[in-house]
């Protein structure tokens, strides 16, 4: 069985190293890519108009498939999820290379911020309807306009930026597609400023004497960790919509407490917490509401001195995917941080900003403004005794 090199181990090819790298798609044989046999099986592909042309072929096995179908030595991966078999999913015909329906997704690992994606692509048939290969993306963002892929043989670029530091997914949404060339071009420096924490684009792990997977590493450098159940795991939710792009939501422990830490050389000035409540909210037990954020309390009974940040968004709320609860803390160029639910087990996809809000803590559907709770470098909650520098609604003052 051909082994099935993780994504990290195909990043050997240093995009730093080069002005601008272009793999080749075209002419490749099946002896070009490592891929797990349990997966995929090499085939052939018959021209249907023309039974004597012929291409090598990988066809997908089995149900439900997610697994890598990695160039060699390059670092690019077509990973594939599907509910039904397909025949000749990836044809390597004579000049491009074929990606046979949605579902396949282009991974372009160990990618750097400002650097240029361009996939030269065309239909992989003629299509009239107004169904056309569509293209989303993870970790970057289309330049100009979408193209229109009708045409098997009329070719077009299609470029995208890099975001941050790691892997890139883009994935062709309603027909497969016809892909000649990648192309990573170093572009100007960007500079990050958010970094996102979500519940694909980890590698899992288990913290230092427990045993399962409370710790995720990201390709950014930060790290989310369950700190306050040993016995408790992260798991992969259902995608949400996060700052207008698709994620997958993060299954976090009801109740446990979190500690999320950013990348070296980084600190967090805010953070946003895009979430659903796992359950109906006919069924939920009690409130649901985050009842600590880096230290700081809150309480959802009448007059606590921190109201309560209540979640609103549970599965049986229309289009609780694509419109999630969105709640903002601002936060005192922390490091790292903790933040701990009450409630029902949410669902949430996590962005730190490296730049400060000016309204303290934003419900996008309830805006709570504590102004006169104050905080000290730190990010503790001081009282009005306390002398020194000190951050109230996200501004700095100095107390004497």
């Amino acid at each position: 069985m051909k082994k099935l090199f993780t994504l990290i181990a195909v990043a050997a090819l240093a995009l730093g190293a080069n002005a601008q790298t272009v793999i080749n798609l075209a002419g490749l044989q099946t002896s070009d890519f490592t891929y797990d046999e349990a997966a995929y099986e090499t085939s052939t592909w018959t021209d249907s108009a023309d039974p004597s042309i012929t291409a090598p072929a990988f066809t997908k096995k089995g149900t439900n498939v997610l697994e890598a179908l990695t160039l060699t030595g390059k670092n690019v991966a077509y990973w594939y999820k599907a509910g039904s078999d397909k025949t000749n999913f990836f044809i390597l015909c004579n000049d491009y290379f074929t990606v046979g329906g949605k579902g396949a997704k282009l991974v372009i690992s160990n990618a750097k911020a400002g650097q240029t994606i361009t996939l030269n692509v065309a239909a992989k048939a003629d299509y009239t309807g107004t169904v056309t290969p569509v293209f989303s993306s993870t970790n970057a963002s289309m330049v100009g306009e979408a193209p229109v892929l009708q045409t098997k043989n009329e070719f077009v670029d299609v470029a995208f930026t890099v975001s941050e530091n790691g892997d890139v997914t883009i994935e062709e949404t309603a027909k497969g597609y016809n892909i000649k060339s990648i192309t990573i071009a170093d572009g100007e420096a960007v500079e990050v400023t958010e970094y996102v924490y979500e519940g694909s684009s980890w590698t899992l792990g288990q913290r230092a004497g427990t045993t399962v997977n409370n710790s995720a590493t990201y390709a950014h450098g930060g790290k989310l960790e369950i700190t306050g159940k040993d016995d408790k795991a992260f798991g992969a939710a259902k995608d949400i919509t996060a700052a207008g792009k698709t994620y997958k939501s993060i299954k976090l422990s009801n109740g446990a407490q979190n500690t999320l830490t950013m990348p070296e050389g980084k600190t967090a000035k805010k953070v946003t917490f895009y979430s659903y409540v796992n359950k109906a909210k006919a069924d939920a037990a009690e409130a649901n509401y985050w009842a600590e954020v880096n230290s700081v309390e809150y309480k959802t009974k009448e007059g606590a001195e921190n109201p309560a940040t209540l979640m609103k968004v549970y599965t049986d709320t229309e289009n609780y995917q694509t419109n999630p609860d969105v709640i903002s803390f601002d936060l005192a160029d922390v490091s790292s941080f903790t933040f701990t639910n009450k409630g029902d087990q949410p669902c949430v996809v996590i962005i730190v900003s490296t730049k400060a809000s000016t309204d303290g803590i934003t419900n996008v559907k309830s805006v709570v403004l504590n102004s006169n709770i104050a905080y000290n470098l730190s990010g503790q909650k001081v009282g009005n005794d306390y002398k020194g520098v000190v951050i109230i609604n996200g501004k700095k003052m100095l107390r004497k």
